[in-house]
C-alpha cells in the first residue's frame, strides 16, 4: 500500500501522472497515479482546488483502497464523468474541511475490511446525484457517518459470518432509498433520526437477522413512504408516515407504528449488540 497526496491544484484525476501526485502531503509532484493498492488523499495542502475525476483506472472506473478528504477545502468531482468507484479497504472519509464531494450517477462500492467505510462530517457539502452507494463491509464494527446529508440509493450490509454492527451517525439524513441486507452474519444497524423518501427495506434471513436498534435509551424516528422488513428486530423505533411492516421478525419493545409478525418457527436467537 502506498499513499498518494493530491498536489496538482485544479486539474483532472485521470491516468496521467504528471505532477499531480506526491508521496507526502504538500510534497513534490511526479509520483504515480493511485491504483488498486493505494490510498488517495486530499488534504489541507491540496488547496481549494477542483479535481475532476476521469477514469484514472480505465473504463470510467476509480479503484483504490481508500479516499481520504480530511482537511480538504476544494471539490472532488465525480459527476462530470459519472465514474464508478470501488474502495477495497477503508472507504471514503473526511472528518474536517469544507470540501465538496460530487458523487455523480455512478455506483460506489465500499467493499473493505476497515472500520470506517463512509465517514463524512456536517461541515462538508455532498451532492449525491443519481448515485448508488453500496456499503458492503466485512468489518465486525463498521462506522458509517452519513453526516446529515441527502443520498440517492443506499444499501448497507455486513458480510461477516460473525456479524457486527453498523453505527449510522448523522441525525437528519435523507435517503431516496435505503436497503439493509444480510446473507452472512447477524448485524445491528444503529440509526439516528432519518427520512427515506421512497422505499426502506430490511432483508435478513432466518439465520442472519438484522437489528434496527438505536443507541441505549434512545428512541429514533424513521420517516418514510414504503417500509418493509423480514427477519429483522426493532427496538425503540417510531415510524412516521407509512408504518413499517415486518414479517418473521422480532419486537424488542418501545416501537410505534411498526407492525411485527413473529416467525412461526425457527429464527434462532436474536443477537442484539448494545441497545
Amino acid at each position: 500500500m502506498a499513499n498518494r497526496f493530491w498536489v496538482g491544484g485544479t486539474d483532472t484525476w485521470n491516468s496521467t501522472a504528471g505532477s499531480k501526485w506526491s508521496t507526502t502531503s504538500g510534497g513534490a509532484g511526479g509520483s504515480s497515479v493511485p491504483g488498486t493498492g493505494d490510498v488517495a488523499l486530499f488534504d489541507a495542502n491540496s488547496g481549494a482546488s477542483t479535481v475532476t475525476v476521469d477514469s484514472p483506472n480505465g473504463a470510467g472506473v476509480v479503484t483504490v483502497q481508500t479516499i481520504t478528504l480530511t482537511g480538504f477545502t476544494g471539490t472532488l468531482d465525480f459527476a462530470t464523468n459519472d465514474n464508478n468507484v470501488t474502495c477495497s479497504v477503508g472507504g471514503v472519509g473526511g472528518t474536517s474541511g469544507a470540501f465538496t464531494l460530487n458523487m455523480g450517477d455512478g455506483t460506489w462500492n465500499m467493499t473493505g475490511t476497515g472500520a470506517s467505510v463512509w465517514t463524512l462530517h456536517n461541515g462538508m457539502t455532498l451532492n449525491a446525484g443519481a448515485s448508488t452507494l453500496n456499503i458492503l463491509s466485512t468489518s465486525t464494527g463498521a462506522n458509517v457517518n452519513f453526516a446529515n446529508k441527502t443520498y440517492n440509493i443506499v444499501t448497507v450490509s455486513v458480510t461477516n459470518a460473525s456479524g457486527g454492527q453498523v453505527n449510522s451517525q448523522g441525525s437528519g439524513t435523507t435517503f431516496a432509498s435505503l436497503t439493509l441486507g444480510s446473507t452472512e452474519g447477524k448485524f445491528n444497524f444503529i440509526p439516528v433520526a432519518m427520512t427515506v423518501t421512497s422505499t426502506f427495506t430490511v432483508s435478513g434471513t432466518a439465520s442472519n437477522q438484522i437489528g434496527v436498534v438505536p443507541a441505549s435509551g434512545v428512541t429514533v424516528t424513521l420517516t418514510g413512504a414504503t417500509a418493509t422488513a423480514t427477519w429483522a428486530a426493532f427496538h425503540r423505533i417510531t415510524a412516521s408516515g407509512a408504518a413499517i411492516t415486518a414479517t418473521n421478525s422480532f419486537d424488542l419493545g418501545g416501537n410505534s407504528n411498526v407492525t411485527i409478525s413473529a416467525p412461526s418457527v425457527g429464527g434462532g436467537t436474536v443477537g442484539v449488540i448494545g441497545g
